[in-house]
């Protein structure tokens, strides 16, 4: 099963681990989620050019005055379908 991109979710875990300082090039404070998982791709040959293959999904935030876009790993933020059936329902039931 996979997992649907849900900018609320996405917003709440940000929030709940504290990542809210402001942004590391202008200073300021206002941010845009980016809708939808990106990839960083991953080799282990560094003159590879990688095209599908083993990836981790991340989340990208925009400041919304600079457009500095900073990368966070989408598995430390939202929870797959396969955890959330294993713990017996989205809340736990």
């Amino acid at each position: 099963m996979s997992k649907k991109y849900n900018r609320e979710e996405v917003i709440k875990a940000l929030e709940g681990k504290g990542a809210n300082l402001p942004c590391h090039r202008c200073g300021r404070e206002s941010f845009t989620v980016i809708d939808g998982f990106s990839r960083y791709h991953l080799s282990d040959d560094l003159d590879a050019n990688v095209l599908g293959g083993q990836g981790v999904p991340i989340v990208l935030i925009a400041c919304s005055n600079c457009g500095a876009i900073t990368p966070h790993a989408a598995l430390a933020l939202v929870k797959r379908e396969q955890e959330i059936n294993k713990e017996g329902g989205e809340n736990g039931k």
